[in-house]
């Protein structure tokens, strides 16, 4: 028996608009099979965000949006304004009378008893909305709506502003559940790249992000019940909801808002004469000694040369005869482009030459090999090609063969496979629109079968959604019993910052819980970056941007 999709009310002023963004969540959940929009609730009046703001915006402040617009090109502008009104919901549309009493925004009965009669499992609230603060809605799982900014006291108002000024590599946002005991629960919190140099396109990556939040959670309480669902996020985040509206501060005054634009200005102007003529290469450093995260110095590592106009990266390895085959990604920056290849280490800490053993039309990489069945395998990634291909090793290590598409029509870096209590769990991230980053966003996968083109999708997913512990940085590995995720930490503006250890706590069909353990940052060993972490009996090898 089909389950009952969840009803859901969509709250917008009376002009019938959305944002792109948000017309995007629209469509969403208009095409899913979770969800039904029962009504488009609109108010009978459109706030105009716009005109409040400009009264608290400085003349430099509005100097500055304007040469924004002028200078920085958008892919796909997320606040296109969207008319809905032809999108069809089940019962049409609910006007709602809106008044005012000190200062209080209070409904016409009549209009607030239509709406409960609808019974809305949850009303989505549009940002278009903000300026007036929350409202309460009648709806069993409360309203949803989406906040914007690393910090939410003085982010809210200006969103991605400050992260831009102030040289901050991460911005946040959030999906936010005031429930109808007016306590809240944040569903969803991400931490992705900030775009830097422009507000415009910083917040245009954070917005396009954040429509895949409410179609991710929504998919997840649809799967898991609402006991579940809720339980598991009051133990992530609880607090008390706030009525009042979320303009916290104005923007900048014309000296400080002048100061920063010319702050910014040269830091953009030093990035371009630096990518004109700097060109900083990944390494490949390697230690005859098995990795112990308590006693292991990275910088006692034996570095690897690499061909001029190349770089390396991605490195794992295959113990065989007692010799140590590494597997990596050799970039060439003549032809933008990586290929995979191979070189053998001895027991002496001896590298040989290397051969490349896979190279396709287009980009590879992580070249991620496991042993099943007495046969090698290799999932390098493909996602320039939007697949996830398998291939199998016929003459080791050099000879490697097609042998299948675990997932086609997809993108999804690092793809990373764990087998566990008798099924195959496949680990990758990816991103949802072409404005927003691959670091942020990480899928699991699982399967039965190795050799199958049907993997599900895990209902909670993406799994992990913050840039700062997030895509996979090697193999899974057991250590004192335990499973250990590593992850890259990109909360620089350094790609491949940082590693971190994660404890895979929980994994099953409908939960995964990891929690970190371990930091591995790169300043104290003299490292720029450290990426990629791989081990074996006797031998640790990374990837690191050396100093």
């Amino acid at each position: 028996m089909e389950k009952n999709r969840l009803k859901i009310g969509f709250l917008m002023g009376e002009d019938s608009v959305l944002p792109a963004w948000e017309y995007e969540i629209l469509t969403q959940l208009v095409n899913s099979d979770y969800a039904t929009i029962l009504a488009l609730i609109q108010l009978d009046f459109s706030p105009s965000p716009s005109d409040v703001r400009k009264k608290r915006e400085s003349f430099a402040f509005h100097v500055f949006s304007h040469f924004e617009k002028w200078w920085f090109k958008k892919s796909a502008n997320a606040f296109d304004i969207v008319d809905v009104s032809k999108i069809k919901s089940h019962e049409g549309k609910i006007h709602l009378r809106v008044g005012k009493r000190n200062g209080t925004i209070e409904f016409n009965d009549e209009d607030l008893n239509t709406i409960k009669n609808h019974e809305f499992d949850l009303v989505y609230q549009s940002s278009l909305l903000d300026d007036i603060g929350y409202l309460n809605i009648p709806a069993k799982y409360g309203i949803w709506r989406i906040n914007f900014g690393s910090n939410q006291d003085r982010a809210n108002h200006l969103p991605g502003f400050w992260e831009v000024m102030e040289n901050n590599p991460v911005t946040g946002s959030s999906l936010q559940i005031v429930l109808p005991s007016m306590s809240t629960i944040i569903a969803y919190r991400s931490l992705t790249r900030t775009v830097p140099y422009s507000v415009l396109n910083n917040l245009n990556s954070v917005a396009w992000k954040s429509s895949s939040f409410v179609p991710h959670r929504l998919n997840e309480l649809y799967k898991l019940g609402a006991e579940s669902f809720f339980a598991k996020y009051e133990r992530v985040h609880s607090g008390q909801a706030t009525n009042n509206p979320v303009l916290s501060n104005d923007s900048p005054g014309n000296l400080k808002m002048t100061l920063m634009f010319l702050k910014n200005g040269s830091r953009y102007m030093k990035y371009k004469i630096q990518s004109k003529f700097a060109r900083r290469g990944v390494d490949i450093l390697f230690l005859m000694q098995e990795f112990d995260l308590n006693n292991l110095d990275f910088s006692a590592f034996k570095r690897i040369s690499i061909p001029k106009n190349h770089f390396w990266a991605d490195p794992f390895l295959v113990k065989r005869d007692n010799k140590y085959f590494v597997f990596f990604e050799d970039f060439s920056y003549k032809k933008n482009k990586g290929k995979i290849a191979c070189m053998e280490i001895d027991g002496n800490g001896n590298s040989s030459n290397y051969t490349v053993v896979l190279e396709q039309p287009y980009h590879l990489s992580y070249p991620f090999i496991f042993e099943w069945n007495g046969n090698y395998f290799m999932i390098p990634e493909t996602s320039a090609n939007k697949t996830v291909e398998l291939y199998k090793c016929i003459d080791f290590p050099d000879k490697w063969e097609f042998l299948m598409n675990l997932m086609e029509d997809i993108l999804l870096v690092d793809s990373t496979l764990l087998h566990h209590e008798g099924k195959w769990w496949l680990f990758g991230n990816t991103r949802n629109h072409q404005s927003v980053s691959a670091n942020d966003q990480l899928m699991i996968y699982y399967s039965d079968q190795l050799f199958s083109k049907s993997w599900i999708p895990h209902p909670q997913n993406p799994v992990a959604t913050d840039i700062t512990n997030c895509r996979p940085a090697g193999k899974i590995f057991i250590m004192n019993g335990k499973m250990i995720r590593p992850a890259q930490n990109n909360s620089s503006w350094q790609y491949g910052y940082a590693i971190k250890l994660n404890e895979i706590e929980r994994l099953n069909e409908v939960e995964y819980r990891e929690k970190e353990i371990a930091d591995i940052t790169p300043e104290k060993y003299g490292f720029l970056g450290i990426h990629t972490l791989n081990f074996d009996k006797g031998i640790t090898v990374i990837d690191a941007i050396v100093n």
